[in-house]
Parts: structure tokens; C-alpha cells; sequence
């Protein structure tokens, strides 16, 4: 359902309570943010764990097992010239598809879940904040919609596939292989899969992966949802809105505060592990409060604004040392740090578009 098929009774009614309820509706919605990002984290947590148990763990246990009967060490060792070690790559290859299959199963549940948690959300606070009985937000439709559609390009079954299967497959090969030809331990070469607390393993890169994974993952889905919910309560306009931190990305902090349609602007993530969300543009919004890295602002507080307020050195931990000098003296504007198709310009084209004098020549 669109905003423009609501009946035109049941809009002015949604825009009337979207005005005089405003503080509440912001209130609630920015309370609701932060309890989603403790379940995201959630999700996180729990999808490494999964990792461990069904990727990590059987694979150490295989390797270990078929690396004590392979007692052939050298540099003119090569697996593949070996029977047994042939089957071992075989092994390893079936052990990482399995448990990458088992984790984007249950990833996509997680996300199937938190889809229709947002949607019941949406339906719920117009119901009681707002006090107007909308439609309901089909969640399972919005859902279907979100967990299918590509996150930064790419679908959920091609990053498993891809990230999780013949990638990490053919790492570990390698290591194991080179652990052979120089003549390390069974217990080396596991060592050198798992990591240490002081350095990290070969299956350190795909775990912290599907942690990047489901942080974005989550951010598209709930964007996605969030979206069909406006459409389905009537709001008709959505406000971008970055986390404010020095982890924030430039792509993310020159859309903050920003209007768009609804239906018709950027929606996060823009980037891996994007924090970023959108709420709903509310013209006669009064002002609430909203979270920073420096503690509560007011919600009519744009990056930009909160940037401005901060140290020397924290504009610098976020836009580089380099744009940040040229923003303070006011030969890079803060919207031209980005080209028009959102992407983060480089420091040669920062130069051209706002004649940053070149180091060489200050």
C-alpha cells in the first residue's frame, strides 16, 4: 500500500496526528533505534558464534584429523600430488559449502524476523502514539521483499556462495599447503587457520566478514521495511540520518538531515557496516532529542552541526587530516566531499572541484 491510496480522510487524519503528536512519535522512534542496534549486535554475536561451531570447529577437527596421518613434510610437497590429500581438499571443500549453507539459512531467517519486527513496530506506534488506526504493515510481504533484493549489489546466495565458499575454501587450502612446505607441526598450521590472540588466522577474514555481513545485511532490511511502513501509515517524506560518531562514513554524514520522497532517495547502507536509518520528515516536528558519540543533541541536529561543535582532533579522526584542514579554512565545503552518485571522491578530485592547493605548493 502507497501513501497515495490511503483514503483522503485517513490521510489528513495520519497528518494531523503526525503534527500533534510529533515529540511522542520522534521520541519513541529514536528509543526504538537504539534498541534495534542492541539487536543487531544480537545478530551478530550470534551469527559468529554460529560460524565457529559449524565452519570453524569441524574444519580445525578435520585438518587436525588428516594432517597427523600426513606426517610428509618439504618444499616438493604438493597436496594435490597425494591421495589422501586430495581427499582432505575435497573434505575441506564440503565442510566450508555445508556450513555456509547452514549460516545464510539462518542469517536470512534473522532477517526475515527483524523485517516483520520493524513492520509490527510501525503498525503499532501509528495505533497507540499516534492514536489513528492505519492499515496494518504486512510484514511478511515487506520481508519478502527486503531479504530478496540485493544488499550494495550483490544477493545474499552470491556473498555465501561466493565469500564463504571457494574464497575461504581456497585459503585454507593454500596455508595448509604452505604449512606442509615449510615443514610446520600439525598444531602450527591449525594454529595458523584459528589465529592467536596476537595474531590472525586465515579464518579470522571470513568471520569478520559475515560480522560486516549481518551488520549491512540488517541495515538494508530495515531500511527496506522502514520504507514500506511510511508508504503504508502515509508519510510521505523521510529525513537520512547518520550515526553521530568519527566511525560515520562521508558518504553517510553529507546525507544526514537531508529530504527525500519517500520511495525516491538513498536509503542505507551505502557502504559496509553502515549504522545509518532514516525517519520520517515531519515539517512541524517539535524538537527531541537524539543520540551522539558525545551524548544526547537535539534531533534537528545535522552532522554537519555536530561536527562543528566538535574537538580539532575528532574532525580530524572523521574526515582525515587533510579535508578537515581544507573544511576549517573553508576551501572544501562539507557538501562537495561527494561526487553525485554518492560515492566518496578522491583527493585529486577534491583539488579540481575545490582547488585544495596541492601540499607541494603550501
Amino acid at each position: 500500500m502507497t501513501a497515495t491510496t490511503l483514503p483522503p480522510d485517513l490521510r489528513e487524519e495520519l497528518r494531523r496526528a503526525l503534527a500533534d503528536r510529533s515529540k511522542q512519535w520522534l521520541s519513541r522512534l529514536y528509543r526504538h533505534e537504539l534498541l534495534m542496534a542492541r539487536t543487531v549486535k544480537g545478530m551478530q554475536v550470534e551469527a559468529l558464534t554460529k560460524f565457529d561451531a559449524e565452519v570453524v570447529k569441524p574444519l580445525l577437527q578435520l585438518i587436525s584429523g588428516r594432517l597427523s596421518t600426513f606426517t610428509l613434510r618439504g618444499n616438493d610437497i604438493v597436496l594435490e600430488l597425494f591421495p589422501e590429500a586430495q581427499q582432505m581438499i575435497r573434505e575441506i571443500q564440503q565442510a566450508i559449502a555445508s556450513g555456509a549453507m547452514s549460516m545464510q539459512r539462518s542469517i536470512l531467517g534473522g532477517f526475515t524476523e527483524l523485517a516483520r519486527a520493524e513492520a509490527d513496530w510501525f503498525t503499532d506506534a501509528a495505533r497507540t502514539t499516534l492514536r489513528v488506526n492505519v492499515p496494518d504493515v504486512d510484514g511478511a510481504a515487506a520481508a519478502a521483499r527486503a531479504v530478496t533484493k540485493p544488499v550494495l549489489g550483490s544477493k545474499t546466495e552470491q556473498w555465501f556462495g561466493e565469500m564463504l565458499g571457494p574464497t575461504t575454501a581456497n585459503n585454507v587450502k593454500a596455508w595448509v599447503q604452505t604449512g606442509v612446505q615449510r615443514g610446520l607441526t600439525t598444531d602450527e598450521i591449525v594454529r595458523g587457520l584459528r589465529g592467536t590472540k596476537d595474531q590472525a588466522g586465515i579464518l579470522d577474514k571470513p568471520r569478520n566478514a559475515v560480522a560486516s555481513f549481518v551488520r549491512t545485511g540488517a541495515t538494508h532490511v530495515i531500511a527496506e521495511t522502514t520504507i514500506d511502513s511510511y508508504k503504508a501509515i502515509g508519510v510521505e517524506q523521510y529525513q537520512f540520518v547518520a550515526t553521530l560518531d568519527r566511525r560515520t562514513s562521508i558518504q553517510c554524514a553529507v546525507l544526514d538531515g537531508k529530504k527525500f520522497p519517500v520511495g525516491k532517495g538513498p536509503l542505507p547502507p551505502l557502504h559496509p557496516n553502515c549504522r545509518s536509518r532514516t525517519v520520517p520528515y515531519l515539517e512541524d516536528a517539535l524538537v527531541v532529542k537524539r543520540p551522539s558519540q558525545s551524548g544526547p543533541v537535539r534531533s534537528d541536529t545535522d552532522f554537519r552541526t555536530w561536527l562543528d561543535s566538535q574537538s580539532m582532533e575528532r574532525q580530524n579522526q572523521v574526515l582525515g587530516r587533510s579535508r578537515a584542514d581544507a573544511w576549517r579554512s573553508g576551501q572544501l565545503s562539507f557538501d562537495r566531499m561527494l561526487g553525485p552518485d554518492l560515492q566518496p571522491l578522491s583527493v585529486a578530485e577534491l583539488r579540481r572541484h575545490d582547488l585544495i592547493p596541492d601540499p607541494e605548493d603550501t
